[in-house]
């Protein structure tokens, strides 16, 4: 995301506010989770005390972390789904298109899957 923002910044320097929130909101959402993962496995701990079955333990601590990694995916997917939009319809101009301020700002605007004089050359 962030190769094809930097590719797309010389056309668009607009976009750098969408950008830049959703950098920002992605760091927020892994500090949230990450702190989330603590207290679970915290959490798991004292009523998985008996490190005879170690096996059983080590698979318990595996599981929360895989849900509060699949929650982190959830969360980075759903902030960064309007600058991908704005990315992809900006990328989807045609050659033309991009060159004009107005057609950018356009594009900028429609959701995914619009049309926004998308017709690529």
């Amino acid at each position: 995301m962030e190769v094809a923002y930097i590719e797309l910044y010389g056309y668009v320097p607009s976009l750098q506010k969408t950008f830049d929130k959703t950098i920002q909101e992605i760091k927020n959402a892994e500090i949230e989770v990450h702190q989330a993962t603590i207290s679970a496995l915290q959490d798991v701990l004292p009523k998985n005390i008996d490190f005879a079955d170690q096996h059983n333990v080590g698979n318990k601590f595996r599981s929360v972390a895989e849900q509060q990694r699949e929650q982190l995916r959830s969360k980075i997917e759903a902030i960064a789904t309007p600058l991908r939009e704005k990315m992809l319809n900006l990328i989807h101009l045609s050659d033309e298109a991009i060159l004009q301020e107005a057609s950018r700002e356009a594009a900028m605007r429609v959701k995914s899957g619009g049309s926004a004089d998308s017709g690529r050359n």
